[in-house]
């Protein structure tokens, strides 16, 4: 249920606690509401990255360099912010969407002279 962000379109959170309010409102354009500044926050992101990566001389001056890089290691998901759009009704608070990529890898080879 969605009663802590938005109690108002929801009529079954009234069912539950008669004196529920929501947690944020629309106000009118041009005024100023008194919620604290990141009050809405989203959820922790960990990301892991490895790279290995070999250096082969060819000569004095040339060498070869192999990376193997991969980016999300553990291939966590990455969840992006929720909606901050009150208006819309049905979606406030909601995480739609991801910020990130799943697992990458890439492999590379490197000349330097």
């Amino acid at each position: 249920m969605d009663c802590w962000f938005f109690v108002a379109a929801n009529s079954s959170c009234a069912a539950l606690a008669s004196g529920l309010t929501d947690a944020y409102q629309l106000h009118s354009p041009g005024s100023l509401g008194n919620v604290g500044r990141n009050t809405l926050r989203g959820p922790h992101t960990n990301v892991f990255d490895f790279a290995l990566m070999g250096d082969f001389p060819i000569r004095e001056s040339v060498g070869l360099q192999f990376r193997w890089e991969v980016f999300n290691l553990t291939n966590a998901v990455l969840f992006g912010q929720p909606s901050n759009n009150f208006s819309s009704g049905g979606s406030a608070g909601k995480i739609t969407s991801l910020s990130g990529d799943p697992r990458v890898m890439q492999f590379a080879l490197r000349l330097s002279f």
